[in-house]
């Protein structure tokens, strides 16, 4: 039976029982939200019938025809029209149209008003949710208008430059050679730097150790690392104090693998420790727990060999650096002893080092003592010792020397030593080295596509043996220590041209060695 038909049950009942049953029949069908567009019509000639009108009848089967219809078709046939089901003139239903109609609009008004009330219930949710949100927005713009204002009165505490001294100042470590006198160092110092006022003034003593030569921060900035040059040698472990400025305490101490430590290197990751002993020329590496920021037990270590010519300082190998390339693959050593710069294969995974190639320095009693990158590993840059120069060296695929430069001015010839080479920590354009005699800082700019330097500037350092210097993480000052005449001098650096001009702030400490700065 289609969704269009309707079943009725056989009656003999009269008019009126008739057509009350008719109207439940109709009010129980299936169909609950409309009236099918031919429940009203015959099935003959498809007249759709209304109140008022001509009689509807139906038959057993449940079709429903006008009883005009159905009449003159039982005339000549005695089956329904439609399914064919042996039906007789007897079995006709009589349906009052009209009492269907108003049954079916009972129940549809019914189904009206339970779908008004559930849309009344959405209304009355829908206006509390926006009541809700609209509490919710008034509290976040009071919120926000709160902060607007705190803002506002930070920005205006801020331009009165409370903490302007705070801001603009750095931290300043410095390494020294000890001893017992009264007016000897006695450790690390830490240095205030004022950027604003361009001074210097001493914190503190950060921590008693014997001979800090040379000190580095980790690249954490949590951990300070400092040689002990002696016989044997040491590396002592600090943890920067984040509450008292300058203050460094201990964690522990680690044999350096040789004699005489005096440079200290790290990888970007600060996994591992470098160490050059100058005294029987060895170098080593030593892991760093990552934890607690102490030095373990060297697990890379080689012995440097040779001599050259300088019958006092040439006699046996002497490491002075050991410094990963850019890549971290190879480390390059300078031996100032031998006249050599070693290049090892560095091994990450486990802190190894493979001896690979030696090469020579550019010329005999050169005395090799640091060297530095260029950031596109396109030349090594080496400051000698003993012959006061720098050689400008490819770097690969093997190293080969494109200048000699000297440090000194051409009419000086007094005794000299070279010390200390570097960049300009904010442009590679500008480079820096020491000279111990002559007593100055040699300043000069480089060429990026060639590596070649051309001398600018000689300062003096307003003391003796400028033994290393360093510039601060702004790129702003450089500050020397002379350990010949017991004072740290401070310089500001032209941010153009690269060139330093005394402020004529120091501070006193007794032979200085070292200068690092703690980036905040």
């Amino acid at each position: 039976m289609d969704d269009n038909e309707i079943s009725l049950p056989r009656t003999n009942t009269d008019e009126n029982t008739t057509t009350a049953a008719a109207a439940s029949i109709c009010s129980s069908t299936k169909t609950t939200t409309h009236i099918p567009k031919d429940l009203f019509s015959c099935l003959i000639c498809y007249e759709t019938f209304g109140v008022d009108q001509q009689q509807l009848v139906a038959l057993k089967c449940g079709h429903m025809f006008c009883a005009l219809c159905i009449h003159q078709w039982f005339t000549t046939n005695k089956v329904c029209p439609t399914c064919r089901k042996r039906c007789w003139l007897k079995d006709i239903l009589h349906i009052d149209v009209s009492t269907c109609i108003v049954a079916y609009g009972k129940k549809k008004i019914n189904n009206l008003s339970a779908e008004r009330d559930r849309l009344k219930n959405d209304i009355q949710t829908l206006k509390n949710s926006i009541a809700n949100t609209r509490q919710y927005v008034r509290k976040t713009e009071s919120r926000l208008q709160t902060k607007r204002i705190l803002l506002h009165r930070l920005k205006y505490i801020f331009s009165l430059n409370i903490w302007s001294s705070k801001v603009s100042s750095t931290i300043v470590y410095i390494g020294a050679y000890t001893g017992d006198g009264p007016t000897d160092s006695k450790g690390v110092y830490a240095l205030e730097l004022d950027e604003t006022k361009s001074t210097l003034s001493l914190l503190r003593l950060s921590a008693a150790t014997s001979n800090p030569s040379y000190v580095l921060v980790h690249p954490s900035h949590k951990y300070l690392y400092a040689v002990s040059e002696q016989d044997n040698g040491a590396v002592a472990a600090f943890q920067i104090d984040s509450t008292v400025p300058g203050r460094l305490i201990p964690i522990n101490q680690q044999t350096s693998a040789g004699s005489g430590p005096c440079y200290l290197s790290t990888n970007k990751a600060g996994t591992y420790l470098f160490v050059a002993n100058y005294n029987n020329g060895t170098v080593a590496v030593l892991p760093i727990d990552q934890t607690s920021g102490g030095v373990g037990q060297y697990t890379g270590f080689d012995q440097q060999t040779g001599s050259s010519i300088d019958p006092d300082r040439q006699t046996s190998a002497h490491a002075h650096c050991i410094v990963l390339d850019r890549a971290e693959q190879f480390a390059l050593s300078a031996d100032l002893g031998s006249d050599q710069i070693y290049q090892y294969r560095f091994f990450s995974n486990n802190g190894t080092l493979l001896r690979k190639t030696v090469t020579k320095a550019a010329r005999l009693g050169d005395g090799p003592r640091h060297l530095i990158f260029d950031s596109n590993q396109n030349f090594v840059y080496l400051i000698n010792e003993l012959k006061s120069t720098i050689t400008v060296f490819t770097y690969f695929p093997i190293m080969q020397p494109v200048q000699i430069i000297s440090t000194l001015p051409q009419n000086f010839t007094g005794s000299n030593t070279a010390a200390e080479i570097i960049f300009h920590p904010k442009t590679e354009k500008i480079l820096y080295a020491s000279n111990r005699g002559h007593n100055s800082v040699a300043v000069f700019t480089v060429d990026s596509t060639t590596g070649y330097l051309t001398l600018i500037q000689h300062i003096n350092v307003q003391g003796l043996t400028p033994r290393n210097f360093n510039i601060s993480p702004s790129g702003k000052f450089l500050i020397v220590a002379n350990q010949d005449s017991n004072n740290i001098v401070l310089f500001t650096i032209d941010q153009t041209t690269g060139k330093l001009t005394a402020t004529g702030s120091s501070v006193p400490i007794s032979k200085p060695t070292c200068v690092k700065y703690l980036e905040q």
